[in-house]
């Protein structure tokens, strides 16, 4: 398992994360911890995983087995799998975001695993 993203967000915002060239027919398995960096945490907001299917420029919400979009409004944990249309020979990259709205003053950290 090999950390590609680290950060902590600290307002509202989209968090794009730029992932390696990948192939439609393997999934892209990663582990995405959100969780407060203290003081107000979270701010009552809800941080959403999504995904771009073309580049980064349309982004849906990634959903769970359920069918139920990922979200995090306290400290958690999520698996995802992503079956993504990156072309490995040009070298375009799979898109992921977390997207942080309703908040106010959140301190959040955001780490995003490779498990492929």
């Amino acid at each position: 398992m090999a950390l590609i993203f680290n950060t902590t967000v600290t307002g509202d915002a989209n968090t794009d994360i730029s992932w390696k060239p990948h192939r439609k027919e393997i999934a892209l398995r990663g582990t995405i911890f959100v969780y407060g960096g203290g003081g107000n945490d979270f701010g009552n907001g809800t941080v959403t995983l999504q995904a771009s299917p073309d580049g980064g420029t349309t982004f849906m919400d990634v959903t769970d087995q359920g069918g139920t979009a990922v979200t995090f409004g306290a400290n958690g944990i999520s698996n995802f799998e992503l079956y993504a249309n990156a072309d490995p020979i040009s070298g375009n990259q799979v898109q992921i975001r977390l997207a942080l709205a309703g908040s106010t003053s959140p301190t959040i950290i955001y780490k995003v695993f490779d498990i492929t």
